[in-house]
């Protein structure tokens, strides 16, 4: 540790160390200004590990959220909203779910249940509003399979292909030799290997090259001024960037403990002296002025002084702008870790309780106490790939390219290769996460979104005639039922008003009063889409052979996989289970079940009565609405008839009306909400509405729908939705909204047999993920937890990753078997 930050204060002094009184003030500047960009602006880097990579129709997808803030990967405080949004093959966005960030750990799910039935692939998002500032690979992405258990699987077919060609420096510049970097891609978005040819017009050479790994490769020559450079690859032709006559070359070798950086100029650019400075994430950690002679220069940096991640060598001219750059990839060993897995055993039985053991180390620091995230499910219908995406390549890769980098996890592995390999990608995915041309300016950047705290209302406020904005009107926000909260606003010369900040958990009912200045409430207030300020675009995801995943599994499948619609029907199965008890724990019921020796309080007669018939009707009444363009009978009967077709609801004239939303309550029953396109309202209006209005209606009685409304939601929930031109004013200067919050939180099912449920329980355990731990704290001598196998003989992965205590994140994988 005590090394650590020495590292740390060197990279924060070493310029005033070293560079004394040649280096110019516009080069002090940059730096300057460099660093403070950093200081002001932190990045969040975030990182979502599932608890799986494939999923069946009816699954759950369980996620855990890291949070990383900084050029040293520390827990977040920043920002306290994350967003995890899934996208359907096609791009559209199926769901959008938002979790609470606590020290830079979060965690929730988001169900395929009801919201489509497409297989394909599927993408995850996850980004915090202030993430969005930073460009794209600041975003979380990941695709994932869905399945059906009917589908067939894709065949490759013939693609067409690009490839891109950058050279080192970044130019080709006339005379100085040069190594040139590129990447062929498939329409598929992947690497594509190629065998090609460069020419030059007018010349009689030839440069023949190949990719060495995933599409990617390099080759080196000297260009010359004369003619222009193509290259030929299976009778296609495609342009080498042009030659200038003059200019600034950066390359970097690796030589094993230290990294030479060579500088080649024929451009009075770099006229003095240049200064060379690294850094990692934004942090600067080295900057060394290059002597120059005869246009050549050449430094040597040690990797000791380096964190791990891609390091930024930049140039800066003796006017102190940036004159070439080169990004390199730097492993040092202090951030080299131990993560061992221990159970009690490697061979267990049905149902036996398996313990395991987390311990992390390093051993240059020693032992670290972290958080991590851990899953165990069954590998042979999730194949394990140990090149896939992980905290480790995420935090530490990922985050600083843009754009899809396959097999992540090869450039991490032992592979004798996998440095070289990863130097060529430094190379060719080709962009800087840093704009170096806004340094200098960087306090006119413009930001997309301020880091959120919490929720945030907001609307406008218009009157008169014109109905023009009116500033200057008090404005009163009123939220919740038991302990009130009430902010008074005043609107902006143009009517617009924010309250910023909300914590809001499930959901909340808000209720917004205004007046124009003057106090009358002859006035409109028009609420904003509480998510208008996040990106709408479509999100399409390559579905070529069934899967990017698939396509990427590079290991040998030790284990027969199962029939596929055997598998479904088990996903199936499992999938029911978990939501019969998810629906009971929401519903606030689970405390009623007890142990008692090897059985639990209910009897099955009443478990089948009381719990798994009603899971089935409520779950038939979660999709009860009506068109009344489909039912045309409707649109000529009273609003109290169409009211009582709908299945759960009771009224009574004039103005009883209650739904039976399936809980057990002893209590006076609870008043149901009531909803005019998206607008709350009450039981009058929707009564007072002519039926040829209303284009559909609907009612909500599950507790796991209706858990978006919170404590409001408790009596069910009546839908409306108006025909379009049809109209619905609310009163006048006040208005009902649902403001949606953080997710509530839901417990994984993962039944401890002899503890909460009997051994002998009757029914068929089938889980595909036996164990998900979003959220374990591993203490600095190490921790365990216990869990307990299915009913299913297989071989089962365990997951572990996380981040320790300093930053540095980690991942191990092993497996436990599962016999008869």
């Amino acid at each position: 540790m005590k090394k650590l930050c020495f590292l740390i204060l060197l990279g924060s002094t070493f310029i005033y160390q070293n560079a004394n009184s040649q280096v110019s003030q516009d080069q002090l500047k940059f730096i300057s200004k460099f660093k403070a960009l950093e200081k002001e602006l932190p990045r969040e880097r975030i990182y979502l590990h599932t608890d799986r990579d494939s999923y069946y129709l009816g699954d759950r997808i369980w996620f855990s959220a890291y949070v990383q803030l900084g050029s040293f990967n520390m827990p977040s405080d920043l920002s306290k909203v994350l967003y995890v949004e899934l996208y359907e093959p096609e791009g559209k966005l199926l769901e959008r779910v938002t979790v609470e960030i606590e020290q830079g750990r979060a965690s929730g799910n988001i169900s395929f249940t009801e919201k489509s039935d497409k297989p394909g692939i599927y993408k995850i998002k996850a980004y915090t509003a202030w993430a969005l500032n930073f460009g794209p690979s600041y975003v979380f992405q990941k695709n994932i399979e869905v399945r059906t258990g009917e589908e067939s699987k894709l065949t490759a077919k013939e693609q067409d292909f690009d490839v891109q060609f950058m050279p080192e420096g970044g130019i080709l510049v006339a005379g100085l030799p040069t190594r040139l970097a590129f990447k062929s891609i498939g329409t598929d978005g992947l690497g594509k290997d190629i065998h090609g040819v460069v020419y030059r017009e007018g010349a009689q050479d030839s440069i023949p090259f190949s990719t060495a790994h995933l599409g990617m490769g390099v080759l080196e020559f000297t260009p010359q001024q004369n003619g222009e450079y193509y290259a030929e690859v299976n009778g296609k032709t495609f342009p080498l960037p042009e030659v200038v006559t003059e200019g600034t070359l950066l390359s970097v070798n690796d030589d094993q403990d230290q990294f030479s950086v060579n500088v080649l100029s024929n451009s009075t650019d770099v006229a003095g002296t240049p200064l060379l400075f690294a850094h990692v994430r934004g942090e600067v950690f080295s900057a060394e002025l290059v002597n120059m002679q005869n246009g050549k220069g050449q430094v040597f940096i040690s990797k000791a002084q380096l964190p791990t991640g891609v390091v930024h060598f930049t140039l800066l001219n003796q006017s102190g702008l940036p004159v070439a750059e080169r990004l390199a990839f730097n492993k040092n060993e202090v951030d080299e870790l131990e993560v061992s897995l221990s159970l009690s055993d490697e061979e267990v039985g049905l149902r036996d309780r398996i313990d395991l053991g987390i311990r992390v180390a390093s051993e240059t620091v020693g032992e670290f106490a972290s958080s991590a995230s851990i899953s165990i499910y069954d590998d042979s219908i999730d194949p394990f790939n140990s090149n896939r995406p992980s905290i480790v390549s995420r935090l530490y890769l990922e985050s600083e390219l843009e754009g899809h980098i396959e097999h992540p996890g090869f450039y991490f592995s032992d592979h004798s290769q996998a440095d070289e390999y990863l130097d060529i990608l430094m190379m060719t995915q080709g962009w800087r996460a840093y704009d170096m041309s806004s340094v200098l300016e960087w306090e006119n950047i413009e930001l997309y979104s301020f880091a959120e705290q919490g929720f945030r209302v907001s609307g406008r406020i218009t009157g008169g005639l014109l109905r023009r904005g009116q500033g200057e009107a008090p404005v009163m926000f009123t939220m919740g039922t038991e302990e009130k909260q009430v902010q008074v606003v005043t609107t902006d010369e143009e009517g617009n008003f924010f309250i910023d900040g909300l914590k809001v958990y499930g959901s909340e009912m808000v209720e917004i009063k205004a007046n124009d200045k003057k106090g009358s409430d002859n006035i409109t207030i028009r609420m904003d889409d509480q998510f208008s300020h996040l990106p709408t675009e479509k999100e399409e995801t390559s579905q070529v052979i069934g899967a990017l995943l698939e396509q990427e599994i590079t290991e040998e499948n030790q284990y027969e996989s199962p029939l596929e619609d055997e598998v479904f029907e088990r996903a199936v199965e499992a999938s029911t289970e978990a939501e019969q008890f998810i629906e009971v724990m929401m519903q606030g019921e689970l405390d009623e079940i007890t142990v008692t020796s090897e059985r639990i309080g209910f009897n099955e007669e009443e478990i089948n009565e009381d719990y798994t018939e009603r899971m089935l009707k409520q779950s038939e009444a979660r999709g009860s609405y009506f068109d009344l363009d489909e039912k045309e009978w409707m649109r000529s009967a009273t609003m109290p008839t169409i009211i009582t077709q709908l299945p759960g609801v009771t009224f009574v004239l004039p103005d009883i009306l209650s739904i039976n939303t399936g809980t057990r309550s002893f209590s006076t029953p609870v008043e149901p909400i009531f909803l005019i396109n998206g607008v709350f309202t009450d039981l009058d209006a929707v009564l007072s509405l002519d039926p040829d209005d209303v284009q559909t209606i609907g009612v909500m009685r599950s507790s796991v729908d209706l858990a978006i409304f919170g404590a409001q939601g408790a009596g069910g929930a009546i839908i409306i939705t108006l025909r379009n031109g049809a109209r619905f004013e609310p009163a006048k200067g006040f208005i009902q909204t649902n403001l949606v919050g953080f997710q509530l939180p839901v417990q994984f099912y993962s039944p401890r047999y002899g503890v909460n449920v009997p051994s002998d329980y009757p029914t068929n355990d089938a889980r595909l993920t036996l164990h998900w731990e979003p959220e374990f704290e591993v203490s600095s001598s190490g921790s365990s937890l216990s869990f307990w196998a299915n009913d299913v003989p297989s071989t089962y992965r365990i997951i572990v990753e996380g981040v320790t205590e300093t930053g540095t994140p980690f991942y191990q994988t092993r497996t436990v078997t599962i016999s008869e």
